[in-house]
């Protein structure tokens, strides 16, 4: 009989407008008095949705109902809010058709039960016409996915970190197996730190929620307060991290300032303190592949820094936020690009699209002292592994296709100077970011914003008309084509 009416309740939540594919149908002695999608609705009254009015028969009132010889039909395992209301209910028997970690439900009603303020024990049947369950279940999700590309979609050019995880990321969450990570046994975190420590060349590397966390966490573990450390004037961990060097690690820069924002050896040679006891220890050198500007660093200036570095016992750090971007613009793998820095960092949720998280890779010994760090800013994290599986196809597919990220951004400078009054070096395009002028007299900035917005486009600018579209995942050609003829419209 459980099929039965589990039938009913798959016929109730094919009809649901509630939030979440559930049906629910209350059974007394072969008998269905209750049916509906709100569970909590039905069990703090049952007769409102009675086809059979027995209700007096199956329970007792006792400041509530009493469901004592009932046994309730689900399609989806219940949350903890209705898990509640069927312990409160006293009903004896739930059966449950199947279950789906995106509502957050599995194991609600055990771990309930299991509470040591109820002493309501209920009998559980679990995968009562399973696979028509998980049908509903994915039906569900396909019209989520459908209704969320009905929606206005906006051509974001503003940066690759707005790029949206990809439907195969939200299955891999969703699936997902975990563990608690500060106790280093969650295997998918496990999995991804082990990925990215190969594809860079390192012995290990930690999994950490930005590339900001990610540098300062090498920062702190490179150095003692006091230490100096050399860096490029413009690079990230300068300009963009709010100070945190000086904060966190308590340390001092020494700034390189070349026009073309590259450290070379002899720059490196000019800042490495010697000892005297008026002087700071330089205990660090931080390099930056790819630059913030878009331009990627030749290796062999790469090597020349590192290479100073290391003769006076320096180490070095590389902010690779876009590591994987600037391996494929010079043509190499991306172990080539992290082998001149003792710790290198990249971002898994730039241009490769995980919804969160970056990487820091290095020694045993050096990750291991890091993760004390990460522990410190409160980067300890538990089931992680929800937002590490993301990173995993960030890793195996989505470093496979960024030149297609690298040849619109070509195509859309290319585009960007057929206009008379844009200024742009399209041989500063190296991976995928479009840094330009526009040279017009009278132009209102907050206007040419505003005007793009209107017209389903994201950019960013600054007050002298300086402008970086980057194209990601989300960008096709056709997105850049609109993105041009909405240019010429607004200057026409």
């Amino acid at each position: 009989m459980d099929d039965f009416y589990m039938k009913q309740a798959i016929k109730i939540a094919k009809t649901s407008t509630y939030d979440v594919p559930v049906g629910a149908v209350i059974v007394y002695k072969d008998k269905i008095i209750g049916q509906g999608y709100n569970m909590r609705e039905i069990l703090k009254d049952p007769t409102a949705h009675a086809e059979i009015i027995a209700i007096k028969e199956a329970s007792q009132y006792l400041g509530g109902w009493r469901l004592v010889d009932c046994t309730l039909y689900v399609t989806l395992e219940p949350c903890a809010m209705c898990a509640g209301a069927i312990v409160n209910a006293r009903i004896p028997r739930l059966v449950i058709g199947a279950w789906d970690p995106r509502f957050g439900c599995c194991g609600s009603v055990e771990d309930l039960t299991r509470h040591p303020k109820f002493n309501h024990r209920v009998e559980l049947s679990y995968g009562v016409m399973e696979n028509e369950c998980k049908a509903l279940i994915q039906d569900f999700f396909k019209k989520i996915r459908k209704r969320r590309k009905k929606m206005k979609k906006f051509i974001d050019l503003r940066s690759d970190t707005v790029t949206m995880p990809t439907d195969e990321m939200r299955t891999a969450m969703m699936d997902a197996e975990v563990g608690d990570d500060v106790y280093e046994d969650d295997p998918t975190v496990k999995k991804l730190e082990e990925l990215a420590a190969e594809m860079t060349g390192k012995e290990a590397s930690i999994f950490v929620t930005s590339g900001t966390m990610g540098n300062q966490v090498a920062i702190m573990t490179h150095t003692s307060y006091g230490d100096e450390i050399i860096a490029n004037r413009r690079c990230h961990i300068v300009t963009y991290e709010v100070g945190a060097a000086a904060r966190l690690s308590g340390v001092n820069y020494s700034l390189v300032d070349n026009p073309d924002g590259f450290i070379y050896g002899r720059d490196v040679a000019e800042r490495i303190r010697h000892e005297n006891i008026h002087y700071p220890k330089t205990s660090l050198l931080c390099l930056e592949n790819a630059l913030s500007d878009g331009r990627v660093v030749p290796l062999e200036v790469m090597k020349e820094a590192s290479d100073v570095a290391r003769e006076h016992g320096v180490p070095i750090h590389l902010d690779g936020a876009r590591l994987f971007n600037a391996a494929l613009a010079l043509n190499v793998d991306a172990k080539e690009v992290a082998k001149y820095a003792d710790s290198v960092m990249f971002c898994l949720s730039k241009g490769l699209c995980a919804p969160i998280g970056s990487m820091l890779c290095g020694t045993k010994e050096f990750i291991e002292k890091a993760r004390r760090m990460r522990k410190i800013l409160g980067g300890g994290m538990r089931q992680a592994g929800v937002i590490a599986a993301p990173g995993i196809i960030s890793l195996e597919v989505m470093t496979k296709r960024l030149h297609e990220d690298h040849n619109n951004a070509k195509y859309l400078a290319e585009e960007l100077l057929e206009f008379p009054f844009i200024e742009l070096n399209k041989d500063n395009v190296h991976i995928n970011m479009v840094f330009f002028s526009i040279k017009k007299e009278g132009l209102d900035t907050d206007s040419f914003t505003k005007y793009m917005l209107e017209n389903g486009v994201k950019i960013n600018s600054d007050e002298d008309n300086n402008y970086r579209f980057v194209t990601t995942n989300d960008i096709d050609r056709a997105d850049i084509d609109r993105v041009l003829d909405l240019i010429g419209q607004y200057f026409k």
